[in-house]
């Protein structure tokens, strides 16, 4: 009887150790198409609005110049830092909305196209 026990203890300790992993148990079954990021449509007037203000990142203003897809792509990685930095943040008046950054994240993080 105790072996019998001490055999079913053993295998209940086995049996429950066993690890299921999520992906294959909740597959991502999502049909919605990616979100596509514009600059034209989405970015230009996010940065027109917080960062090529005059005075600002603009033509003649402080370096560098976002008010061209050309200055912002070549400045996106310290645009996309700035932008997420709470201890040094751009806009000077504080951080952008939550949506507004991870619409600037994404436009960058997809490769800043210029669409």
């Amino acid at each position: 009887m105790k072996k019998l026990f001490i055999v079913l203890i053993c295998t209940a300790f086995l049996t429950s150790c066993y690890y299921d992993k999520e992906e294959e148990l909740y597959p991502n079954t999502s049909t919605t198409s990616p979100v596509v990021v514009s600059y034209n449509t989405d970015v230009k007037p996010l940065m027109i609005q917080n960062c090529a203000t005059p005075g600002c990142h603009v033509s003649g203003g402080a370096p560098p110049n976002l008010s061209t897809y050309t200055g912002l792509f070549g400045s996106r990685t310290i645009v996309k830092s700035r932008a997420n930095s709470a201890f040094n943040p751009m806009p000077s008046s504080g951080l952008m909305s939550v949506a507004n950054r991870n619409l600037l994240n994404s436009w960058i993080d997809a490769g800043a196209p210029n669409n």
